[in-house]
C-alpha cells in the first residue's frame, strides 16, 4: 500500500486559485497552497514516497524543493528555512525535507506547496520553472485519501491508500527525557527537530542521554538556531545515519534490512568519513554495487 501524508502542522493562509495580494512578484492566481504555523518555523516533509528530483534558491521561491513521487507525480515546497535534502534521496511519506521558512518573496514564515499530477511536467523546457500545469494540493491529496486540513491540524495524519486505518508510527519513549526550561517555546522547538532527525535518518527514537546534552548546547549557544542547526548536522552526518541509508537502500532493492557489517562493507567501498554525510556520488556507487549483486539479479531475473 502506498502511505501518504500532509506536509506538516498548520493551518491553509491561501488557498489554491485567484486572490488578491499586494505583495511585488506574487501572482494573483495562486498556483498553490500557503500553510503558516503562528510564526514558528516546524518541520516540512515530503507527502509522499519518491525521490527528490531537484532542490535549489530563487528571489522569488526562496528556498526550494522537488520530490518526484512513485506514482509520477511531483511536489514542491517553497519558502524553506533550511533544506534537509539533496536530488537523488529516496524519502518517504513524513520524510522532513526542511523546516517553514521566510526565503525569496513572501509575507512571512510560511510553506508554499505545489502539487502536478502523474506526467504533467513542472519544469518549461526542460530548464525553467512553470507552475501552469499545477493542480490544487488539497485536491491532490484528497486523491490520495488525505484531508489536508484535517491533517495540517494532526488528526489523523498519515494515511494508507485503500486503507481507513492510520499507518503505524514509531513506538515513543515512555518517559520524557529532562529538557532545560522545557516552557520555553523554542525549546521544545529544538527537542521536536532533533527527534525527527533521528527518525528520519537514523530510523529510530534518540535517547535521554543523546537529547539532553544537545539541547543543553542549545540553550547556552549566543545563536541557539545556528547551534540547533549544527547538532542537526552531526545527527545526519553521523556513520549510524549513513549505515540507514544503506539499510533503506537494501529494504527498497532487495527486500531486506541488511546487516551492520554488510552496510559498513559499502560505506568502506565509498570511503565513507565517520563525520560526513554520504554524497550524492557515495549514494550512486552503492545503489550500482547493490544492482550489480547476485542476490539482486537473482530477485529481479529481468534486469
Amino acid at each position: 500500500m502506498v502511505t501518504w501524508t500532509s506536509p506538516g502542522r498548520g493551518y491553509v493562509t491561501s488557498p489554491f486559485g485567484p486572490r488578491r495580494t499586494s505583495i511585488p512578484g506574487a501572482t494573483t492566481w495562486h498556483r498553490g497552497v500557503d500553510i503558516g504555523a503562528g510564526g514558528k518555523p516546524v518541520p516540512i516533509c515530503s507527502v509522499g514516497p519518491g525521490v527528490v528530483a531537484a532542490v535549489g534558491n530563487n528571489t522569488f521561491r526562496g528556498l526550494w524543493v522537488v520530490v518526484r513521487h512513485d506514482d509520477g507525480s511531483h511536489t514542491t515546497y517553497q519558502h524553506l528555512a533550511v533544506r534537509l535534502v539533496t536530488p537523488g534521496r529516496r524519502v518517504r511519506a513524513g520524510t522532513q525535507v526542511g523546516r517553514m521558512g521566510h526565503t525569496g518573496t513572501g509575507s512571512g514564515i510560511h510553506l508554499h506547496m505545489e502539487a502536478f499530477a502523474p506526467n504533467v511536467r513542472w519544469m518549461q523546457n526542460g530548464t525553467g520553472w512553470s507552475s501552469a500545469g499545477a493542480t490544487a494540493p488539497d485536491v491532490f491529496l484528497r486523491q490520495r485519501g488525505i484531508d489536508l486540513g484535517r491533517a495540517l491540524a494532526g488528526a489523523g495524519p498519515v494515511r494508507e491508500i485503500g486503507e481507513a486505518r492510520a499507518a503505524p508510527t514509531a513506538e515513543k519513549p515512555t518517559a520524557r527525557p529532562p529538557v532545560p526550561h522545557e516552557e520555553d517555546d523554542e525549546m521544545i522547538d529544538a527537542k521536536e527537530m532533533l527527534q525527527i532527525t533521528y527518525r528520519q535518518e537514523c530510523g529510530r527514537d534518540a535517547t535521554e542521554e543523546e537529547l539532553y546534552p544537545r539541547l543543553r548546547r542549545v540553550v547556552a549557544a549566543e545563536d541557539p538556531r545556528a547551534q540547533l542547526a549544527t547538532e542537526v548536522d552531526s545527527v545526519d552526518a553521523s556513520t549510524e545515519s549513513n549505515r540507514f541509508v544503506v539499510r533503506t537502500l537494501y529494504q527498497d532493492l532487495l527486500g531486506r534490512t541488511g546487516r551492520v557489517e554488510e552496510w559498513d562493507h559499502w560505506l568502506e567501498m565509498v570511503q565513507a568519513k565517520p563525520d560526513k554525510r554520504l554524497d550524492d556520488k557515495a549514494h550512486e556507487a552503492i545503489v550500482k554495487g547493490i544492482k550489480e549483486s547476485e542476490e539482486y539479479r537473482a530477485k529481479h531475473p529481468e534486469g
